[in-house]
């Protein structure tokens, strides 16, 4: 899941051609990675960095990284962001597998292609489901690290572009792409190449799932803007994106509580051109001051660790999340015991930069950590329930 799309690097809006931008949010250095496991302390600390320029169009709005450089974000089998041991994510999935489903013909057999499919969880997800007619499940992603699957599905090592779909020889009933379009450096084009592959055959329906810039705002989630994302959606400037790249936007709502945008699209005969942007909303502004506030905010959190005693702290998620706000709140990895995933893959590893070390829930008890900080507010009744049939040690203590 989640990958870097081959293009180049702009200062101004990459949805709104040749509009200026104005830089609301910056962070001079941040690891280029947030879910990349390192094997050791010494990796992470010499792990790549880059610049964060969290900027807003001035003509739709938009807010993307205008210091975003692809050429450093290469994604390979050492990129590790599986969710799927989470029972409640699993949930979602399911949730998600029920929405293409329904998005597609029932009298075929289909093939469903996904692009950026990670491990193909969620590809796996549809070939469970009994009630599905797809005769075919296509994945493409660097990451993919290979293994045991069924006969009906393929995955492929390597970025999704129209060459290797055409060799494939498929025709997509639906194509799928999941936190990907946040990763990618032009996404207007990355939808177009799409919009090539598919064709004009509207009843071919595309489906984007990527996080919503107005939770982040919204709970001001500071450490929600890292380097892997180079782009930040509203509904309106996503619907603008599928719109310029030629689609008409059939479905477009938040989902997973709010956290993200899920649309659905079909080709459209229209010209994709005369597409009027939408007005900006603001969230610059709101930005602007996350950032202003932001020292003061991992203050606040600091003291609420000092109010707590002498307890060893564990951040519970060792994703982008975590993995951000351990680099904003603990550089130099003096207040941060570790991070703790239940992702047995990212076990055993450091995070970048400030090489934190990744656990299992048991090792952390078994360092001493006693408090435990939940990153992502989703998962608190999950790690709550973890923690009570385990019978761990643990207290927990919310960021926000």
């Amino acid at each position: 899941m989640s990958r870097a799309y081959s293009g180049g690097v702009t200062s101004t809006c990459p949805i709104c051609p040749r509009s200026p931008a104005t830089l609301r949010l910056e962070r001079r250095v941040v690891p280029v990675f947030q879910n990349v496991r390192y094997p050791t302390a010494a990796a992470a600390k010499a792990a790549a960095t880059g610049r964060l320029a969290i900027s807003e169009c001035d003509r739709c709005g938009f807010v993307f990284n205008a210091a975003f450089d692809p050429t450093l974000a290469v994604y390979s089998t050492d990129y590790e962001n599986d969710q799927a041991q989470s029972g409640q994510f699993r949930a979602y999935l399911d949730e998600i597998a029920a929405r293409v489903l329904a998005a597609v013909d029932h009298e075929r057999t289909a093939v469903v292609l996904e692009i950026g499919c990670g491990q193909a969880a969620f590809l796996m997800q549809l070939a469970g489901m009994p009630s599905a007619r797809f005769s075919r499940f296509l994945g493409f992603d660097p990451a993919w690290r290979g293994g045991s699957m069924p006969p009906t599905v393929d995955v492929r090592p390597q970025l999704f572009d129209m060459t290797t779909a055409v060799e494939l020889g498929a025709r997509a009933d639906a194509v799928v792409s999941r936190h990907v379009i946040e990763h990618v450096a032009e996404p207007v084009q990355f939808l177009r190449d799409i919009g090539r592959t598919i064709g004009p055959d509207a009843s071919t329906k595309l489906m984007i799932e990527t996080p919503s810039l107005d939770w982040i705002v919204e709970r001001a989630v500071a450490f929600d803007f890292f380097y892997e994302h180079c782009n930040y959606f509203t509904p309106e400037t996503l619907r603008y994106a599928l719109e310029r790249a030629g689609y008409r936007v059939l479905k477009l709502e938040a989902v997973f509580d709010g956290q993200y945008l899920w649309a659905e699209a079909e080709p459209a005969a229209s010209t994709a051109g005369a597409v009027a942007p939408p007005a900006p909303r603001g969230l610059g502004v709101a930005i602007e001051a996350l950032g202003r506030d932001g020292e003061r905010l991992l203050a606040a959190w600091r003291g609420k660790l000092a109010a707590s005693g002498a307890r060893r702290v564990a951040l519970w998620g060792a994703g982008a999340k975590g993995a951000t706000w351990a680099a904003l709140a603990d550089p130099d990895a003096g207040l941060i015991d570790c991070l703790i995933d239940i992702n047995p893959r990212k076990q055993g590893g450091f995070i970048a930069q400030t090489a934190h070390p990744v656990t299992s829930p048991e090792t952390a008890a078994a360092r001493g950590v006693r408090l435990v900080v939940p990153m992502n507010p989703n998962y608190r009744d999950e790690i709550d329930r973890i923690i009570r049939e385990r019978a761990l040690p643990f207290a927990m203590l919310d960021w926000d």
